[in-house]
């Protein structure tokens, strides 16, 4: 037992080296900043899944002499499985109608795969945004400050000693 925890650790710290990573923090901080979706995402598949199940343990009960569907435990269980589209194949409809009813559930665990695609996609964008912005901001402050000495040169010049039309040369301290 002490072996297994000691493995798991030594899993647990292989997971530090996503501190070094900037990129590995950024995708980390966009999957914790998508947790309340997920969460709302896994409560609506929970209820689809028993609602499914249940159906799914009733179609077959009703209309057929196989007794697979023993339990709504069970449909809920087929329900898990063709909702993620795994397919293990120990549960299968056998009635026409709950053969129609697997294949819409397929359908609906295909757009249910896809879904927390969108969601990822949608943060990542978001932080992508807020990330030029700042870099944006950044540029914009560095290029005023900059600016802005050039024009106390100008001044300073003007004033004590003719520039002969000569500008200083700005894109050297932008860089």
């Amino acid at each position: 037992m002490a072996l297994k925890v000691c493995r798991i650790v030594r899993v647990v710290r292989v997971l530090k080296i996503v501190r070094h990573s900037r990129q590995l923090t950024e995708v980390m901080e966009v999957v914790a900043s998508a947790k309340e979706e997920f969460v709302m995402l896994i409560g609506i598949v929970s209820l689809v899944v028993l609602l499914v199940g249940s159906i799914m343990y009733f179609i077959e009960t009703l209309s057929s002499s196989q007794d697979q569907f023993q339990s709504i435990l069970h449909g809920c269980w087929w329900g898990v499985v063709t909702i993620t589209t795994v397919g293990y194949g120990d549960l299968s409809p056998k009635s026409g109608l709950g053969r129609l009813f697997g294949s819409l559930v397929v359908l609906f665990g295909i757009v249910v795969l896809a879904f927390p695609m969108t969601i990822i996609i949608s943060k990542f964008q978001d932080a992508f945004t807020i990330k030029k912005l700042k870099g944006n901001k950044e540029m914009t402050q560095k290029l005023r400050e900059i600016a802005e000495r050039s024009v106390c040169l100008r001044t300073k010049r003007s004033s004590t000693i003719s520039t002969n039309g000569k500008l200083p040369k700005l894109h050297e301290e932008i860089r």
